[in-house]
């Protein structure tokens, strides 16, 4: 018998061998559910970017699966490839801009501001126990993991560094060019406690000055829609209760543990 714990430490080797092991090429039949499901699913999160042909008389839930193992590919750092781009490779960007020798050249900028794009106001549960989905892997659950983690951050770092005085505004995709440019330079979403040259663009008397994801009026951390509205996420009941439990804190020192797992 061959004890379970040798067959994983097997299969992880195999990102490490050759690239016919690494990167391997392999036909599937009857891999829509059962055995032939869960073997295609441990060669996608054990190999390097391998080429799967699935053979199966439901072309929809072929495709299902298709898009389900796109996301078990992690990279060779053992980080999901969704994950690592929809979160950690944005945290560790920011992390540099904010704690590395670029740091004062924020802090001197007399407009400093970070826009993130992604999914403001799509924000959800996330298993906190699971942050990397290691455990819980899924498209959607991805998708979740990444939109919320990265807003909490978000207000954390807005919180957390006054100095720089950083907004954070994460923006959905559909926004076009002109929104982002307004969103980083108007005086509508200003950093916290801005001075009057960090403000921004002055607005109109019938513009208000943007209320923060946390409700603050200005705090300096905004989930703004694809009309340049404050999505109401921000104080609903995931992002308020999340809030009261410092999720913004952990969510960071979670980024913070994996980057530095990664640097070795």
């Amino acid at each position: 018998m061959v004890a379970i714990n040798l067959v994983r430490k097997s299969n992880e080797e195999l990102r490490n061998l050759p690239q016919h092991l690494s990167s391997p090429t392999a036909i599937f039949t009857g891999a829509t559910q059962g055995i032939g499901l869960a073997t295609l699913r441990q060669l996608a999160s054990n190999t390097v970017q391998p080429t799967c042909y699935i053979i199966g008389r439901s072309e929809a839930k072929t495709q299902e699966i298709i898009d389900e193992l796109k996301g078990l590919n992690e990279t060779k750092e053992g980080i999901d490839q969704i994950l690592s781009l929809r979160y950690y490779s944005r945290l560790r960007f920011i992390q540099n801009l904010l704690f590395s020798p670029i740091q004062p050249l924020l802090s001197s900028s007399q407009n400093p501001r970070i826009i993130s794009v992604l999914a403001a106001g799509m924000e959800a549960k996330i298993i906190e126990d699971d942050m990397d989905l290691k455990h819980n892997y899924g498209v959607m659950k991805c998708a979740n993991h990444g939109t919320t983690m990265t807003s909490l951050a978000f207000e954390h770092l807005a919180k957390e560094n006054p100095t720089p005085l950083l907004s954070f505004i994460a923006v959905p995709l559909s926004g076009c060019g002109e929104r982002q440019l307004y969103h980083a330079t108007s005086s509508r979403y200003p950093p916290k406690a801005p001075t009057q040259a960090q403000a921004g663009v002055p607005v109109s008397s019938d513009i208000a000055i943007a209320d923060g994801s946390d409700g603050v009026k200005g705090s300096g951390c905004y989930l703004v829609g694809e009309a340049s509205e404050i999505a109401p996420s921000g104080t609903g009941k995931v992002m308020r209760d999340y809030r009261e439990r410092g999720l913004p804190e952990k969510v960071w020192k979670h980024a913070v543990e994996i980057i530095e797992r990664v640097r070795g």
